[in-house]
């Protein structure tokens, strides 16, 4: 009798491993839990292609043959003469091999602008790079057309864990962007916000980033925008800002690799990784794409539940 009841629960306790198995692989492959950082391995996929590049090198890189528009990316790049002038424009802005050891050694946090060289790293790489994701996005037949600016905003574990690269804008950063956009391309009817909230988050940071976000909704409609709020699979999301005539980042290493590369204007007052003014005044030699004096600081918010208290000072002039 207890041999029975002894297989019983082993049952039960086989039977409640695999449903959370279940549960947790129906996680991992949702839009907003892909099965890579897509941001991230994006930012070191073309990190170490730009390093290879500075010495020289062929480069390869392990590409998952699994994820669409990542599979078709080139898993080997072997380096030609045409790679000269981007290597020289490096050496030019002073990017050595003491630049990648410590100042920017993290492949895949690169996309943080901690000095007025990784910028430089960046745009001497741009053409090649957007060359690269076109032809990915090609091959993978995700080609969009997009007529409209997309807002990527960035909430679900940030800012709640208070990250330092991650900060709220006050809500003038859109309206300023947006009046930019218009003079660098027209004045668009309508607006995409590009928002998924359950990356990393429980159900207390999704019920404030909702809020959060119908907010700037609210905001943004007042400026005389339509808004339509998409959260789609996670590599459409990508592929919308890439095509798009203009992408405004919060500040997130998806929104740079996908608006930074594409084909239109790119602004951010992201990417930033100091909070304090007297760390971040080399920004200020930081390209106009890089839109400064509009973050909140964490210190200023004594919890980023409370809502109400975080709108008001993000609805500050």
């Amino acid at each position: 009798m207890k041999t029975k009841y002894i297989y019983i629960l082993l049952f039960f306790f086989a039977l409640s491993l695999f449903c959370l198995y279940f549960v947790k692989s129906i996680e991992a492959n949702s839009e907003s839990n892909p099965p890579i950082h897509l941001g991230n391995y994006i930012c070191r996929y073309f990190y170490n292609l730009g390093k290879s590049i500075h010495e020289k090198k062929d480069f390869e890189f392990d590409v998952p043959d699994s994820i669409d528009f990542v599979k078709n990316l080139p898993k080997k790049i072997n380096y030609k003469k045409e790679f000269d002038s981007i290597r020289n424009e490096m050496i030019a802005e002073g990017i050595d091999d003491q630049w990648f050891i410590h100042s920017q050694p993290n492949d895949y946090g690169a996309f943080e602008m901690k000095d007025v060289k990784t910028e430089k790293f960046w745009l001497a790489l741009k053409p090649l790079a957007h060359k690269i994701m076109d032809e990915s996005f090609k091959v993978s037949n995700i080609v969009k057309t997009v007529d409209n600016p997309v807002i990527h905003f960035r909430c679900a574990d940030v800012p709640f864990s208070k990250h330092p690269g991650y900060l709220f804008q006050k809500y003038t950063f859109f309206k300023d962007a947006l009046t930019e956009i218009t003079k660098r391309t027209k004045k668009h009817d309508k607006i995409i916000l590009s928002y998924c909230n359950t990356h990393r988050s429980g159900q207390i940071e999704r019920e404030s980033c909702d809020i959060y976000a119908k907010s700037i909704k609210e905001y943004i409609e007042t400026l005389d925008y339509k808004v339509d709020v998409q959260c789609n699979e996670y590599i459409d999301d990508f592929a919308i800002m890439f095509y798009a005539p203009a992408v405004i980042s919060s500040g997130s290493s998806f929104s740079f690799m996908a608006g930074f590369f594409g084909k239109g204007v790119f602004i951010s007052a992201g990417h930033q990784f100091y909070e304090s003014p007297e760390q971040n005044n080399y920004l200020n030699d930081i390209g106009d794409w890089l839109f400064k004096g509009y973050n909140i600081s964490h210190s200023s918010v004594a919890d980023y539940t409370d809502t109400g208290s975080v709108i008001k000072l993000l609805s500050e002039e």
